[in-house]
């Protein structure tokens, strides 16, 4: 009997029909990029706004450089940056020397980059326009060279006032790019005798690279006027006994050692074997004018062994100490 009853019932509820009120519908496309689409009404509705995945390789930036009728092997946001000392440059000034460790050798012809730099105290942002290296393709090459090979590399430099700069109250520089904007932070600690550098790259790992802004410090050494490099050829300043020796030398020629002028002056490793001082007086000034000018300052004299028809034997010999102003990189 119940069975009976039951049976009536469902061919009552189907003839009525049942409305769920909901229709859910999920596409995939290859790309993994998951779109939803919701629709509780009952009824068609037009298509609105979706729901997408923003980590989809399609949304991802496009770091690479822009295409241009130019070479450029690497992303416009890989620079590397130094301060070099211009000749001819004032004490106070920062050369910042920007470039890409990217390079092309052969038939080219090169557009300079170039630096706009926007104050946003306490902040100097430089914004950098990248130049092009063009190719020559064309030319069928054999063994040889139509042209005078040249190297093209993505390079620009500023000069900085470090007065100036403590007038405006700027203690950062940032490096800008239009690619990924704002990508190096370089932190300036400004002294008397000295500016204490601090960079850090700008956290990328929203454009999916693995940079963490790992900093890198130096310090920047403000030379006086008229700063000379004294190095031997022929011996090691290393020594103490030679490195006595040289100091004596530049003391009888009224020079001062650095350090007793700028306390706490360290030079780099590479530096080990010169001696930096200072000409006070200006006597030298003529000859330190031509930074490619390098002269003999004197000689000082060192026991060399000798080897004769007797066995070995000490001689005394003169070694010539040389002179010139500091290089770009020292």
């Amino acid at each position: 009997m119940k069975k009976l009853l039951i049976l009536p019932l469902l061919l009552a509820l189907i003839c009525l029909g049942i409305h769920t009120g909901a229709q859910a519908q999920i596409q995939f496309d290859r790309n993994d990029d998951v779109e939803y689409e919701f629709n509780f009404g009952g009824e068609e509705e037009e298509e609105g706004p979706k729901v997408i995945n923003p980590f989809a390789d399609k949304y991802k930036a496009d770091l690479t450089a822009q295409k241009t009728e130019g070479t450029s092997l690497l992303p416009n946001f890989i620079y590397y940056f130094t301060f070099l000392r211009k000749p001819g440059a004032a004490p106070d000034d920062l050369n910042l020397y920007i470039f890409s460790p990217g390079t092309v050798t052969g038939c080219l012809s090169k557009e300079q980059a170039g630096l706009e730099t926007v104050k946003i105290a306490p902040a100097l942002q430089i914004k950098i326009t990248e130049g092009q290296t063009s190719v020559d393709t064309e030319t069928v090459r054999y063994f040889h060279y139509e042209c005078k090979p040249e190297t093209g590399m993505v390079e620009m430099q500023i000069t900085l006032s470090k007065e100036q700069l403590a007038k405006d109250k700027i203690n950062k520089l940032v490096l800008y790019s239009e690619a990924v904007g704002p990508f190096n932070d370089i932190m300036l600690d400004m002294q008397d005798d000295r500016i204490n550098v601090e960079s850090r790259l700008c956290d990328l790992s929203r454009f999916g690279l693995p940079t963490k802004g790992i900093p890198t410090t130096f310090t920047y050494w403000l030379y006086p006027e008229n700063t000379m490099v004294l190095q031997t050829s022929s011996a090691d300043s290393r020594d103490q006994k030679i490195r006595s020796e040289v100091l004596a030398l530049a003391r009888r020629r009224g020079l001062t050692p650095l350090e007793e002028i700028i306390p706490g002056f360290e030079k780099e490793h590479l530096n080990d074997n010169k001696l930096f001082v200072v000409d006070r007086a200006g006597r030298y000034k003529e000859e330190l004018a031509d930074p490619r000018n390098t002269f003999t300052l004197g000689q000082i004299q060192q026991s060399e062994m000798y080897f004769g028809a007797k066995g070995p034997y000490n001689k005394t010999v003169e070694i010539p100490v040389y002179a010139r102003a500091p290089g770009i990189h020292e």
